[in-house]
């Protein structure tokens, strides 16, 4: 039985299990002590220009392009904003077809259609003109039809929403 009872038990390890260290810290960073100014004889440097975000995008190696970040978008609104409420404070609503309406967004706009188009991916552009366009054609459509006694369609009434999906 002795015999059984020693196949049994696990063997000691030959050494000594190993001591588990704590992690070692980072010395802490030295403190900054600012030279006074009648001991620096260098002119100070001059202030960094702030950095600003990707605005135009970069093609990848695939060939296409790499979208802007959230901050260039945000760069890009308010360039487009800048620019309609240009145009706005001037009258004009068309500044892509319209000859007349270009020379005098050139004239009045002109700082904020260079900002738009500095700021914004030139798709973004030409989206954007063309959708304010259309959207001051479509809000004109509804006020006519209001006019001539049209009714809005009860909630419910109309094309579905989703087509593709079962409800």
């Amino acid at each position: 039985m002795n015999n059984i009872t020693a196949h049994l038990t696990p063997p000691t390890p030959p050494f000594p299990p190993p001591i588990l260290h704590p992690r070692p810290r980072r010395p802490p960073p030295p403190a900054h002590h600012p030279i006074p100014q009648q001991w620096d004889s260098s002119p100070p440097p001059p202030p960094t220009p702030p950095l600003r975000p990707l605005l135009r995008p970069h093609p990848l190696p695939d060939g296409a392009f790499e979208a802007p970040n959230r901050s260039a978008r945000a760069i890009c609104w308010s360039a487009r904003d800048a620019f309609f409420s240009c145009l706005d404070t001037h009258g004009i609503v068309d500044s892509v077809k319209d000859p007349a309406a270009v020379a005098a967004a050139t004239k009045h706009c002109g700082t904020e259609n260079a900002a738009l188009e500095r700021d914004c991916a030139s798709s973004w552009v030409t989206y954007f003109k063309q959708r304010r366009v259309m959207e001051y054609n479509k809000k004109q459509t509804l006020e006519k039809l209001k006019a001539e006694g049209a009714r809005s369609m009860p909630e419910g009434m109309g094309p579905p929403q989703n087509p593709g999906r079962a409800a």
